[in-house]
């Protein structure tokens, strides 16, 4: 026989010495015609399971759910800032048995409870002037509440009814600025000589006056830990008010510098920590409020850069809402040709710079909400074209942009009081026009920018947040429509 059919097909042996049946080459033509379609088919296959794996991974969380019916009716129970602490949310929360109390929740409905009835029946025992008065230090919550009995105080909770106790009866204290370094709270509150600085270690011996009054540190205000030291304003009644620190003793307690000369002081204002130093708006001879920096030394405290030339203010005192992000520190700064912008600066002068001037003009694009993500930072601003929408920036003018126009127009989208971050992901509220103010996601791209649920659904609003992460969980406050609102959570 001739030609490849008359070849054996046992002249061929593998790599065991074994025979191996020969195969012509048009079949192989044909089996290698079918291995490519095949193979083709399962890579496109493969390429198939690898996206539904990364859709599933990029919408990882589940569905927000109610965690708890807390007042059952349309009114609802919860409309509070959240505060975590160790394992347990704390909140304000009203029903009308209790009035408004404080609750905590672990994010589940058996494990969302009333802490304590403080104040006992209907009467609140927290109000609006108690409920931002509130600091996690270790696995305990230190929070102002009025028992009926001793007036405003502090008190403190594990979480559980025994475990929550009123710390100590100050006596007309009205305590302020909670802010805790290390295991010790720093609160400021009326004393024998006036309102003066204290330091407490959650007991009733342990809570005692640092510096008097009449020592010089009177009223203290914008507590701010800067490593183990205490940063604030107060007014000794001579310099006026201007920047102090303190390291919890009387002797350790004194005024950094006389900034502004004279009983008008600089008067400082939105205090943060930033490289281990304090940097903050104070005005200064020659110009208004504009950021400053100290070490803790008079020497070391300096102008970082005057923003608006002469006696005008750059910053806004209680609003320039300095924030840190990533290695950078970002502010909001108003100038006579940009208008009120985002500035970001690494400490000195030279590195002091507007980010973009989104909206052009005097008016400026009045950025709010600064929030740290992923080593950005992430606002709402309004460009004159979009209306207030979701921004990011990591600091430089060409990589500042919008990041989705949720609501096309010059209507905005954005209703963000405030922003969390959360397993990569930014949740915020805003309205697309079409379902009303819901709980939206963002991962920092326009594809990765969508709605969450319509909780309330169709084109009311449930107004979403306050929002507070505990671990995986986001847990915030929303009107279903039903319920009224209530507190729910987001599993991500």
């Amino acid at each position: 026989m001739s030609g490849h059919r008359g070849r054996s097909n046992t002249g061929a042996r593998d790599r065991y010495g074994e025979s191996t049946p020969s195969v012509g080459f048009e079949a192989i033509a044909r089996c290698d015609t079918r291995l490519m379609g095949s193979w083709r088919r399962l890579a496109g296959l493969a390429a198939v399971a690898m996206l539904a794996v990364g859709v599933a991974r990029a919408d990882a969380s589940t569905p927000p759910v109610l965690v708890k019916d807390i007042n059952p009716g349309a009114l609802g129970g919860m409309n509070d800032t959240i505060t975590p602490a160790a394992r347990l949310a704390y909140f304000v929360a009203f029903d009308p048995a209790h009035g408004r109390e404080l609750w905590a929740s672990d994010g589940t409905e058996s494990g969302t409870r009333l802490v304590k009835d403080i104040n006992p029946g209907p009467v609140r025992s927290i109000g609006a002037k108690q409920d931002l008065q509130r600091v996690a230090i270790g696995s305990e919550l230190y929070f102002v509440a009025i028992d009926g009995v001793h007036g405003a105080e502090v008190w403190k909770t594990d979480g559980s009814e025994a475990g929550t106790t009123m710390v100590t009866d100050l006596t007309n204290g009205v305590p302020r600025d909670l802010t805790g370094i290390g295991p010790e709270l720093y609160f400021s509150a009326q004393g024998p000589e006036g309102r003066e600085l204290w330091r407490s270690n959650g007991t009733a011996a342990g809570t005692q006056v640092v510096k008097g009054a009449n020592g010089g540190a009177r009223n203290p205000e914008g507590l701010r830990a800067v490593g183990r030291e205490l940063y604030f304003s107060a007014n000794d009644g001579v310099h006026g008010r201007e920047l102090w620190k303190s390291d919890g003793t009387a002797a350790g307690t004194r005024m950094v510098k006389d900034i502004f000369h004279g009983s008008r002081g600089s008067d400082p204002s939105d205090l943060i920590a930033y490289r281990h130093q304090v940097y903050f708006a104070a005005e200064g001879p020659g110009n208004g409020d504009e950021l400053r920096v100290s070490n803790g030394t008079a020497r070391g405290t300096r102008l970082v850069k005057d923003i608006r030339n002469g006696p005008g203010s750059g910053l806004s005192k209680f609003s320039s809402v300095l924030t840190v992000a990533g290695h950078t520190l970002y502010f909001i700064a108003t100038t006579p040709r940009q208008g009120r912008e985002l500035w970001a600066s690494t400490g000195t002068s030279g590195t002091t710079r507007l980010v973009s001037d989104i909206a052009p003009g005097k008016a400026g694009s009045d950025p709010a909400a600064l929030t740290a993500f992923k080593s950005r930072l992430a606002f709402d601003a309004d460009d004159g074209i979009h209306g207030r929408e979701l921004w990011i920036t990591d600091g430089r003018r060409r990589d500042t942009r919008l990041v989705r126009d949720i609501r096309p127009g010059s209507g905005g989208g954005l209703r963000a009081s405030n922003v969390a971050s959360l397993g990569g992901d930014l949740y915020f509220q805003a309205n697309d026009g079409t379902s009303g103010a819901e709980l939206w996601r963002s991962d920092g791209t326009p594809t990765g920018t969508s709605q969450v649920a319509d909780i309330n659904a169709g084109p009311r609003s449930s107004y979403p947040g306050p929002f507070g992460v505990l671990g995986r969980v986001l847990l915030f406050s929303a009107d279903d429509g039903i319920r009224g609102r209530e507190l729910w959570r987001l599993t991500n």
